[in-house]
This record gives C-alpha cells, structure tokens and sequence, in this order.
C-alpha cells in the first residue's frame, strides 16, 4: 500500500492517490520457493547421513542379532537379553528417524493420477481394522452418498498422509474410542475429516503440532505431521486440525483439503 500527494500546476494540494495492491499469492509463491530452496540443501544433509550413519547402523545391527544368538548357547542371564533387546529398538529408533528426515528432505517430482479418496481409505480401514481391534478401537468410515470428484495427486504420498493421520489417532486412544473418516466436497477442493475420541492435544504444543521431531510420545520420530504437512502442501492442499474445546468434544479432528481434479 502506498499514498501519493495530487498536486495541480500550481502546486497545491488537490487530493491524494492511495495504490492498493494484493500481494497475497507473490507472498504465498516466494515463500513456497524458500521453502523448496531449504528442501533442497536438507536434501543432500540427508543422503549424506544416510550414507554416514544409516551404513553402520546396519552394521550394529546385525552384530546385535548375531551376539543373541551366540549368546542364547550360553543361556545368558536375563539382564543380558533385556540390555539386547534395549540396543536393538534404540538402533531401530535412529534408523527410523533418519529414514523420516530423508523422506522430509527429500523433493521428488509427484506421480499425479486421477486419485479417488474414499478408495484409499478403504484399503486404509483394512489394513488398520486388526490392529484397532486389538486395542477395543472402532473405525469408522462415513462414505458420502455421491462421490465428490477424484484429485490429481501421488496415491502413494497421500496414503502416506492418510496412514499418518490414523496412527496418531490410534495413538491417542489407548483405552479404546473411535477412529472415523469422511470425505466431502467443500467449494472446489476435496475435505478429508480424521477423528479421534482421544485425550485431545494440550493449548500449550498446538503451535507445534506441524514442527519436525517434535512429538509427545517416547516412541515417536515426530516426522509423521510434519510430512503430512509437506506432502500436502505439494499438492496444493492445506491441513488443519481442530481439538478439545475448539470442537467441543473430546478428541481431536484433522482436515485436510485437496483441489479438485476438475472443477467446476
């Protein structure tokens, strides 16, 4: 926004000129460039940790797996399998957190096909549905009465997206609940809705919910939102959540929305 004083031949003030212009989608443009240009120099940090540390890693494991069964000759004693078994998920730890930064670094081009969403949360619910009922957790999935549309996306990120999102709603509902997907069609984009009857996240990290490696579980990377958050926004989409007293129910509910395929 600017203002120019108008002034006639004679010098004197006869009015003003205010320029307004949006700058909306130049702000939305160079901050997505930043953000790929940090992308990129993530990038090649990861491949070389990947190269660096993922490479003895696999090493240590495997000496790990072939000292316990050395070992169970010998019959240790018990103390000696549970210091194995620490090294062995500590190692898988690194192992996974450095798979998830590469996966976040990374900048690969998208695969975009015709991709319809309740398809993908079918194969989803299928795939999760034992896992939930062992843990007394219901998954429901509220199928629209008329398709939406389909998006022109990468599946195989999406359901990346999607596998995320469930996972930490499973996550928050250790005693049981109900884990439930919609898809709908808001203006000209896709609105995929995950819910949870969990414990909901607290006023004070909701700020940080989308941050990479912050997570409030002790087996978490903390990269599983964050990716979300970046594929998404690959796409064109944007992801939000609402919980506890916004929605005024306990839990918390994710959304995600994807521009159409054709829109109208």
């Amino acid at each position: 926004m600017s203002c120019t004083i108008l002034r006639s031949q004679q010098k004197d003030e006869i009015g003003t000129v205010v320029y307004v212009r949006d700058v909306t989608q130049k702000a939305l443009l160079e901050e997505r460039l930043r953000r790929m240009e940090r992308y990129i120099g993530l990038g090649s940090l990861a491949a070389g940790l990947q190269h660096e540390i993922k490479n003895p890693l696999s090493a240590l494991s495997l000496h790990i797996q072939l000292l316990r069964e050395r070992l169970s000759v010998d019959l240790p004693h018990p103390e000696v399998n549970e210091m194995l078994d620490i090294l062995h998920t500590e190692v898988n730890r690194i192992s996974n957190v450095l798979d998830g930064f590469r996966n976040y670094a990374s900048v690969n081009a998208l695969g975009r096909t015709p991709v319809v969403m309740g398809q993908l949360i079918d194969n989803l619910v299928r795939l999760l549905r034992p896992q939930a009922e062992s843990q007394n957790i219901a998954i429901v999935f509220n199928r629209p009465p008329k398709p939406p549309g389909t998006v022109l996306a990468d599946s195989g990120q999406l359901e990346q997206v999607l596998l995320n999102l469930a996972l930490n709603g499973i996550a928050a509902m250790p005693h049981g609940g109900t884990l439930s997907f919609a898809v709908t069609r808001q203006d000209e984009a896709i609105r995929i809705d995950a819910t949870d009857t969990g414990h909901g996240i607290p006023a004070e990290v909701r700020s940080q919910v989308f941050d990479p490696y912050f997570t409030r579980r002790p087996e978490g990377t903390g990269m599983g939102l964050a990716l979300c958050h970046k594929i998404v926004q690959q796409h064109g989409g944007s992801i939000d959540f609402r919980t506890g007293e916004d929605r005024g129910n306990p839990g918390t509910e994710f959304t995600v929305l994807l521009p159409l395929d054709e829109p109208a």
